[in-house]
């Protein structure tokens, strides 16, 4: 079996992922006459045993995202190796916390943006404007797993708020004219809500991944 320490796609496939016929675990492509697997809908888990364990070339389809992700949480076992006695000092930690942690749900791991600050003064109250509080929840498309840190604002303002771990989000915003609601996230196509803070203040959001790439997957391994 393969020690993984990094993954790509050198030269993407310019063949439609659409118009190819379902296969066990993806689709079959008529170009290279091979199964593409969609690792699209596996756990980065999953995905390490399929490529370590694999003898033969392997074509498949990620995010652009996904791939960025899955390489960060990639730790050579060669360096960890050298530290085993961290890893069980982590790891004994890790377990005596337990009953002090409530798991509450699977999260996509964070992907860095930049810090977004919510603008205080623009929210002050204002009594010649009515302010209401809007709420909601924003998950991938793809996979419904919450995304961190994703940025949200109201359009033509400075009104903007992010993401908590579990995908929630709040914002205060007046109530005296329909609004735009602008959500953004690295990786995933931004999207426009328009609404009545008036009839709707809770929103359930799911984006939808900005691209994929198909290809054989090149592993660097030692």
């Amino acid at each position: 079996m393969k020690h993984i320490n990094h993954i790509s796609v050198a030269n993407p496939c310019t063949q439609n992922w659409d118009n190819m016929l379902p296969n066990n675990g993806g689709k079959f492509c008529n170009n290279c006459q091979k199964t593409v697997i969609d690792f699209t809908e596996l756990s980065n888990h999953k995905i390490l045993d399929i490529l370590s364990s694999s003898s033969q070339k392997v074509c498949g389809r990620f995010t652009h995202v996904q791939l960025m992700v899955l390489n960060q949480q990639i730790v050579p076992q060669q360096c960890s190796s050298l530290f085993s006695w961290q890893k069980l000092s982590l790891a004994a930690a890790f377990i005596a916390a337990l009953p002090f942690v409530n798991v509450q749900a699977k999260v996509r791991p964070a992907v860095e943006q930049n810090p977004v600050k919510q603008d205080k003064a623009v929210l002050a109250t204002d009594t010649s404007v009515a302010y209401k509080t809007i709420t909601g929840c924003l998950t991938a498309k793809d996979d419904n797993m919450p995304l961190i840190g994703a940025y949200i604002k109201i359009k033509g303002t400075s009104l903007n708020c992010s993401t908590q771990t579990d995908g929630a989000f709040s914002m205060k915003i007046p109530a005296n004219k329909k609004l735009i609601l602008v959500i953004s996230y690295i990786g995933f196509k931004t999207q426009e809500i328009k609404f009545d803070p008036n009839k709707k203040l809770d929103f359930n959001i799911r984006l939808e991944s900005a691209n994929t790439m198909l290809g054989e997957v090149v592993v660097t391994s030692y």
